[in-house]
C-alpha cells in the first residue's frame, strides 16, 4: 500500500525533520535496499528483527525495509533502561538487531554484549549501496504475517509482547465504512515513540494516504510552544495526542499567541478525556473537529470513536462513542453475560482487529483471548476496563477493573513498578497507585515500607536503572506499616495523599553558586514555589514526568545545560544539575562562588 502512494505521489514529501526529508520516491528506494540487505541476511515472512533507532527518518526507513523484507519489526527505545532494553530484545527472540550506526558505536549499547546478530545502518543521509536495487521486492509476506510486535506493561514485573499482523493494521485505516477522509493533502506529526502504538497510527496514516509525516524532535515534543511553532510552520491538519499532553498545549493555545493553527482533526487516544477541558479550544478553533478514540494495544490502536461537542463537552462524562467498523464491543457481567444499559461491566472486544496473541506467552493469550458466547470461533478480548452503555448506544469508560492504569497514553502494570521496588534492598513492602493531583491529571504514587530509613531521590534513582521514566512515581511515601481491611488485604483507600504523608526528602541547603541559583529559580518558576534548595527532590516538591521535561528545558534554555534523555531522571536535584557527571561536560572549576 505504500509503494501505491509512492508511484501515485513520488515528487512529494513522505517525510521530514528538522532540515532534513524524503520524498515518497527516495523514502521508498531507501528502504528497498535496506529490504533487500535485510534479506540477504535471511530475513523471511513472520521473523522478528529489534529495532534500535532514535526518531528519525532512519527510523522510518528502518521500520519500512523491514517490512517490505517480510519480517515483522520490534521497536526498543534506546532511552529505556539497559536492563529493560536486554529483555526486550532477548525476550523476543529476535535473530537479529537493525541498530542505527551511531548508537552502535556508543560505548553502554555497544558494551551490552546481546547475544543477537548486529545489521548497522543510517546516520549517512544517503545510502552507500547506490548500486543495490531500488525497485520494489517481490512480497513474502501477506495479511495474515507479523507487522510489529509492541511490548506493553506486564503484570509479572515484566514487559510482555503483542504480535500484531497485517491485516490488523489496514483495515484500521481502509474498509467500507471508513470514518475518517485522510488524504496526499494532509499533514501529520509523528510526536509518540514508535514503542507506543499510536505511532502505527500516525504513521501509516500518513504514509498510506500520501500524507506527509513531520516527525516531532525530543526537545519539541517536551516544550509546547515549540510544538505549537512547529504545527504552524508545518501547516498539520492532522493532530493526535494523549489528553494530558494536550492540556498543557491547551493553555499556550488560549494565551495570546502567533500561531496560526490549521488543524482538521484533533484525535485524542491513550487515556481518558476529560471533555468539559476542551471548550477553551473549541471556541477558540470551531471548525476543528475533536475526535475521542478509546484503544488498547491488543485490538491495534484504536477501538471506538467519538466526535466532542458542546453536548459532550456540557455532559462532562467520558463518552468513547461506538465501536469502529470491523470491531465489536460487548460490555459484559463476571459470567460474560451482557449487562443492561447504565449498569458497569468489563469491555470485551470482537472483530478484525485483535492481535494474534502474546509472544511467547501462550497462557496469558488464553487468559485475555476467550472464546466468544455469541459466534462460533469468535475470540473476545478481555480489556479489564470497566464501561457502561449509554442511553443513545455509546459507551462511558468508568476506569481500570484491575491495577493497570494510563497515564500520558502509556498504559502502565502498577504490579510491575510494585515488584521492582521489592527487588531494591531494604523494601519490605511496596503499593502503588494512580492518584489525580491537584490539575486533575494522575500521577503514579509509590507507598513502602523499609527496615530503615530510604530516601526517596535513591529509590528513584535505582528505579530509573529499571523502568522507561514514564514508569517512576512522582512521589514515594515511606510508611512504618501498610494499612490494612477487616480481611487482611492492603487497604488501598486509607493510603495517605502525598501532601499528608511525612516528607522523605534532605533538609534545606541554600544554592552555594551562581549556577545553583540560577537553575534554583528556574526550578522555582517551573514548581510555582518560593524557596528550592540545592538538595530538594524535583518529585518530592510536586513534579512529575511532564513538568522535569519542562524543567530540562529551561534549566537548558537558561545555562546552556543539556541533560541527555536517558540520563535525566539520575539528575532531580539542583546540585545534580549543577554538579553533573561527566556526561554533562560541566567543569566545576570554571563555576564562581557567590562569595
Amino acid at each position: 500500500m505504500f509503494e501505491e502512494q509512492a508511484e501515485l505521489y513520488p515528487d512529494n514529501v513522505a517525510v521530514v525533520m528538522n532540515e532534513r526529508q524524503l520524498t515518497y520516491r527516495e523514502l521508498n528506494e531507501r528502504s528497498n535496499r535496506l529490504a533487500r540487505r535485510l534479506r540477504e541476511t535471511g530475513v523471511a515472512a513472520d521473523q522478528l528483527v529489534a529495532i534500535l533507532a532514535e526518531r528519525s527518518l532512519d527510523m522510518v526507513v528502518g521500520i519500512l525495509g523491514i517490512l517490505k523484507a517480510g519480517g515483522a519489526y520490534v521497536p526498543v527505545d534506546p532511552d529505556y533502561p539497559e536492563e529493560r532494553i536486554r529483555f526486550m530484545i532477548e525476550d523476543s527472540g529476535a535473530p537479529l538487531l537493525l541498530i542505527q550506526k551511531h548508537l552502535h558505536e556508543k560505548t553502554d549499547f555497544a558494551g551490552m554484549r546481546l547475544e543477537i546478530n548486529d545489521f548497522v545502518w543510517g546516520d549517512s543521509g544517503t545510502d552507500s549501496e547506490g548500486a543495490l536495487d531500488a525497485l520494489n521486492l517481490e512480497p513474502i509476506s501477506g495479511p495474515e504475517n507479523l507487522a510489529y510486535v509492541i511490548y506493553t506493561s506486564g503484570t509479572t514485573g515484566k514487559p510482555k509482547g503483542t504480535l500484531i499482523e497485517h491485516k490488523n493494521v489496514v483495515r484500521l485505516l481502509f474498509n467500507d465504512k471508513n470514518l475518517f477522509d485522510f488524504g496526499p493533502s494532509d499533514t501529520w506529526t509523528l510526536f509518540h515513540s514508535f514503542c507506543f502504538d499510536f505511532s502505527v497510527w500516525e504513521m501509516y496514516g500518513a504514509l498510506l494516504n500520501g500524507g506527509k509525516l513531520v516527525i516531532v524532535p525530543p526537545l519539541t515534543a517536551k516544550n509546547p510552544a515549540e510544538f505549537l511553532a512547529l504545527l504552524s510552520r508545518e501547516s498539520v491538519t492532522i493532530l493526535n495526542q494523549t489528553p494530558t499532553y494536550f492540556y498543557q498545549l491547551l493553555r499556550k493555545v488560549l494565551a495570546d499567541h502567533p500561531y496560526d493553527l490549521r488543524i482538521r482533526n484533533v484525535i485524542f487516544g491513550g487515556e481518558a478525556l476529560s471533555p468539559l477541558l476542551l471548550k477553551g479550544f473549541k471556541t477558540k478553533y470551531p471548525e476543528t473537529k475533536l475526535i475521542n478514540m478509546y484503544g488498547i494495544t491488543e485490538t491495534t490502536v484504536h477501538v471506538t470513536y467519538k466526535e466532542i461537542t458542546w453536548v459532550e463537552m456540557e455532559a462532562a462524562k467520558s463518552n468513547i462513542g461506538k465501536p469502529i467498523p470491523t470491531l465489536r464491543v460487548y460490555v459484559l457481567d463476571e459470567n460474560r453475560r451482557p449487562v443492561p444499559i447504565g449498569v458497569a461491566g468489563e469491555m470485551y472486544v470482537a472483530g478484525e482487529g485483535l492481535a494474534r496473541g502474546y509472544l511467547n506467552r501462550p497462557d496469558l493469550t488464553a487468559e485475555k483471548f476467550v472464546d466468544s458466547p455469541f459466534a462460533d470461533g469468535e475470540k473476545l478480548y478481555r480489556s479489564g476496563d470497566l464501561a457502561t452503555w449509554l442511553p443513545d448506544g455509546n459507551i462511558e469508560y468508568l476506569g481500570r477493573i484491575d491495577h493497570q492504569v494510563k497515564i500520558r497514553g502509556y498504559r502502565i502494570e502498577l504490579d510491575e513498578i510494585e515488584t521492582q521496588l521489592l527487588n531494591v534492598e531494604g523494601v519490605e513492602e511496596a503499593v502503588v497507585l494512580a492518584r489525580d493531583d491537584a490539575n486533575g491529571h494522575k500521577q503514579l504514587v509509590a507507598y513502602y515500607v523499609a527496615e530503615t530509613k530510604l530516601a526517596a531521590n535513591e529509590l528513584k534513582e535505582q528505579l530509573a536503572q529499571q523502568l522507561p521514566g514514564y514508569m517512576i512515581p512522582a512521589h514515594l511515601v515511606q510508611l512504618s506499616q501498610m494499612p490494612l481491611t477487616a480481611n487482611g488485604k492492603i487497604d488501598r483507600k486509607a493510603l495517605p495523599v502525598p501532601e499528608e504523608a511525612a516528607a522523605v526528602g534532605a533538609e534545606y541547603v541554600a544554592p552555594r553558586t551562581l549556577l545553583e541559583m540560577k537553575i534554583a529559580r528556574v526550578w522555582q518558576d517551573t514548581l510555582g514555589i518560593p524557596q528550592v534548595g540545592v538538595k530538594d527532590n524535583f518529585f518530592e516538591l510536586g513534579g512529575n514526568s511532564l513538568s522535569l521535561m519542562r524543567l530540562v528545558q529551561a534549566v537548558y534554555d537558561e545555562t546552556g545545560i543539556e541533560i541527555p534523555l536517558n540520563r535525566q531522571f539520575h539528575h532531580v536535584t539542583v546540585e545534580a544539575m549543577a554538579f553533573g557527571e561527566e556526561d554533562l561536560g560541566l567543569d566545576k572549576g570554571e563555576i564562581p562562588s557567590l562569595s
